[in-house]
């Protein structure tokens, strides 16, 4: 990790559905506590997958592994998709956790994942937009729908629900400040 971060290296991707292993396995509490120590983000896929038997990365499971490592930097992708609850227990217990709405946002997610406009605007309202960053998960959606769609991110920021929505064009210039900032990356 730290020689990827040496070579110029923004961060890890972590997907526990795919490499079968829960978030909180004490045998990758080396890499977080490599990461914390380097302030190296992590991006995981969190939430339920779809046909899968077993789930391996709820929410909840980043629990204690934000116990015991305060100081890392996580953002947790498709707000914990379907796992709503949890997404807001995680957010309120622990306010450096850091959220993007890859996936959900797609209009062809599941049905059972899907969240109304309204819905997500709550619930990102209740997690707090600031920490909410967008997310495309390219290449399985493309990112010009979840563009289309993220409106809804930026109107739940707003109080004045008598704006509308923010044209794509106008949400568009705005992701990839709040992408570096949540992640404290440098272009």
């Amino acid at each position: 990790i730290k020689a990827c971060a040496k070579q110029g290296g923004s961060g890890i991707k972590f997907h526990p559905q795919a490499q079968k292993v829960h978030p909180n396995d004490h045998r990758l509490w080396p890499m977080y506590e490599t990461c914390q120590e380097i302030d190296f983000p992590i991006l995981s896929d969190s939430g339920l997958s779809a046909g899968a038997k077993k789930q391996w990365g709820e929410p909840h499971y980043w629990d204690d592994v934000l116990k015991a490592f305060p100081r890392l930097r996580l953002v947790l992708a498709h707000l914990g998709r379907a796992c709503y609850d949890q997404t807001r227990k995680l957010a309120k217990d622990h306010p450096k956790v850091c959220f993007d709405i890859a996936d959900i946002i797609d209009p062809h997610t599941h049905e059972e994942y899907h969240l109304s406009d309204a819905d997500m605007a709550a619930l990102i309202r209740e997690v707090g937009a600031e920490r909410v960053v967008f997310g495309s998960d390219f290449p399985w959606f493309e990112p010009a729908v979840a563009v289309e769609h993220d409106d809804v991110r930026h109107d739940a920021a707003r109080s004045d629900k008598g704006l509308g929505h923010i044209k794509s064009q106008v949400a568009a210039a705005g992701i990839a400040e709040e992408n570096v900032r949540a992640l404290g990356l440098d272009f």
